[in-house]
């Protein structure tokens, strides 16, 4: 099993893999954005996680992605990988941050920038003190519906691969 920080730096990544899949789309949180503006924010995100040392936890594929810049044409495959969003919520709640995961059948909505500590004065100590592991007791009870998310995050990306007519 992962230890708190291990499964803190994978939560934070993939809060900025999300933020930075956003960056592909136009309008951004229903405001209009340019893509000088989408690639500014691109670079603050991969500075800010190379600041910080989470650059270094990245797979390959997701540092490709946070030193990618955005062109004018969305890139699909990067709009993708924000589906790894999904698995923040089982993350988030074996470390005692969030009760509850949402329903299998919902995506997750929320934003996980406060819960994880995000901005100028981040500290991942700080964020790690916070934590208190659930029981494994508890951990097993839920295990099945943590693997339903992942698996939904499986599904979706083969959804992607099969649509490209790719091979698995």
């Amino acid at each position: 099993m992962k230890n708190v920080n291990e499964l803190l730096q994978r939560a934070i990544i993939l809060t900025c893999l999300s933020d930075r899949c956003a960056q592909e789309k136009n309008v951004i949180g229903g405001i209009p954005r340019s893509l000088t503006e989408r690639n500014q924010q691109c670079v603050a995100i991969c500075n800010w996680m190379e600041r910080l040392g989470y650059i270094d936890n990245c797979t390959e594929a997701e540092k490709i992605v946070f030193r990618k810049k955005v062109e004018k044409k969305s890139d699909v495959e990067v709009m993708q990988m924000q589906i790894d969003y999904e698995c923040i919520e089982p993350i988030l709640w074996s470390l005692g941050l969030i009760d509850k995961l949402s329903n299998y059948n919902d995506f997750v909505i929320t934003d996980f920038h406060p819960v994880l500590m995000f901005g100028r004065n981040h500290s991942l100590k700080e964020l790690s003190s916070k934590c208190k592991l659930v029981s494994q007791d508890e951990f097993i009870k839920k295990r099945e519906e943590a693997m339903l998310v992942y698996w939904r995050c499986i599904e979706a990306h083969s959804d992607v691969i099969k649509e490209k007519g790719l091979d698995i």
